[in-house]
């Protein structure tokens, strides 16, 4: 009954993430050591990059050891040295209890620490070997009970050791990403002129592939930690993939607005009014409480359809976002003489003068999260089709956005 109480806990222990590996490798061993009754133990954990097998932990072995033995190299061949090395090379567990039949064996472990029986169990993920348990000299023999035990143990650990390094790769290349931006921005705050801009908004929207394409992997891994462990340990995971990639997605989209801010040219081509506006409101689910009006003429010009459906698009997301209790949505597109004019109306808490004058300027925001890209990316591809764009709105009394773009049969 002990034994199960300790595993539980321990358990319950590696499920939660881990945050200290010295701390956690300390619970795993002193738990085990109770489990086994063993006097003589260590954990290792083997480092991703260098493959170095570092004790995190360890209790009652010898001088030696501690100061000399505390990391252990793998040869060329990734080939960890005896006693315990061959558990990790041949991903074998195994336990020994009379080490009078193994004379040069017991030769080897009295450099360490005296040994009279000892278990030895890989840290395994599938068949990735993440670290290393040493228990030695328990009051009775090992058995194959014990094995199972540390074995199960090991698997657990070996669970909270992949979510930790994957959390850890994840957060670095997150904190990356927030620099490169950073790095960014600064850049172009010092740049005056619209090419400075686009040019510099291309290698962000570069650069963020890179970390983005990382993050994506490492869903991916984590995707398939859930579905081959238990399902406690896989609902933990899947909603850590669900938020990964909620991540991804917004991370993807401020990659597309930059491109989209790096462009130089519309690429005009005939389109239907009726079907730009229809395009544009796909992209957004219907709520039961706002209300959408359109009023769009049924005509063909010449625009560019993915610029125009981007800017309208990050217009009415303003404008849904601006009534979060509910309200009225207004579309138009209309053809007035030789202009094709789109107006977005809501019936939001409006912006202050303040806010009007700063709209259209790169990065600037008075939103807790976002880069500030959307309205100027609006006022970017206005500009692209030679149009103007202009801003009715005052506190409390809702939002107008009208974009006027010379007509082309």
């Amino acid at each position: 009954m002990v034994n199960i109480n300790y595993s539980t806990l321990l358990i319950e222990s590696l499920i939660s993430s881990i945050t200290d590996l010295e701390r956690s490798s300390k619970t795993v061993l002193d738990a085990l050591l109770k489990i086994t009754e063993s006097e003589i133990g260590f954990v290792g954990i083997i480092e991703p990059g260098t493959k170095v097998l570092v004790i995190k932990s360890f209790k009652n072995v010898g001088k030696h050891f501690m100061k000399e033995e505390k990391v252990i190299y793998p040869d060329e061949n990734d080939r960890y040295p005896a006693p315990f090395g061959y558990a990790i090379n041949e991903r074998i567990a195994f336990y020994i209890n009379d080490l009078k039949a193994y004379p040069v064996l017991k030769n080897i472990l009295e450099d360490y620490f005296l040994v009279e029986r000892f278990i030895v169990v890989p840290v395994m993920l599938n068949d990735k070997v993440l670290g290393l348990i040493v228990l030695a000299n328990s009051k009775k023999d090992y058995t194959n009970n014990d094995l199972e035990q540390v074995k199960k143990i090991g698997k657990y650990y070996a669970i909270a050791l992949e979510r930790y390094w994957l959390e850890k790769e994840i957060k670095k290349y997150t904190q990356d990403l927030e620099r490169i931006v950073e790095e960014k921005v600064k850049e172009l705050h010092e740049r005056e002129t619209l090419a400075a801009i686009g040019q510099m908004t291309l290698m962000v929207a570069h650069d963020l592939r890179n970390p983005l394409q990382v993050i994506s992997n490492y869903s991916f891994l984590l995707d398939n930690t859930a579905k081959s462990n238990p399902c406690k340990i896989s609902e933990r995971v899947r909603k850590y993939v669900q938020v990964i990639e909620k991540n991804i997605l917004y991370i993807d989209r401020i990659a597309k607005d930059l491109q989209y801010l790096g462009k130089r040219e519309a690429k005009l081509e005939p389109v239907n009014l009726q079907a730009i506006v229809g395009e544009t409101l796909k992209q957004f689910p219907k709520s039961e409480n706002i209300k959408i009006i359109k009023d769009v003429d049924n005509i063909r010009t010449q625009l560019d359809p993915l610029l125009i459906v981007k800017a309208l698009s990050n217009i009415i997301l303003n404008a849904i976002q601006a009534m979060p209790k509910g309200g009225t949505l207004m579309i138009k597109a209309k053809q007035k003489n030789s202009i094709i004019e789109f107006t977005v109306t809501d019936t939001g808490v409006g912006m202050s003068d303040e806010v009007k004058r700063n709209l259209f300027k790169p990065f600037y925001t008075t939103k807790s999260k976002g880069m500030g890209l959307g309205l100027a990316l609006v006022k970017h591809v206005v500009d692209l089709h030679h149009g103007t764009i202009e801003v009715e709105s005052e506190p409390n009394k809702g939002t107008k956005i009208t974009i006027k773009i010379p007509s082309i049969k």
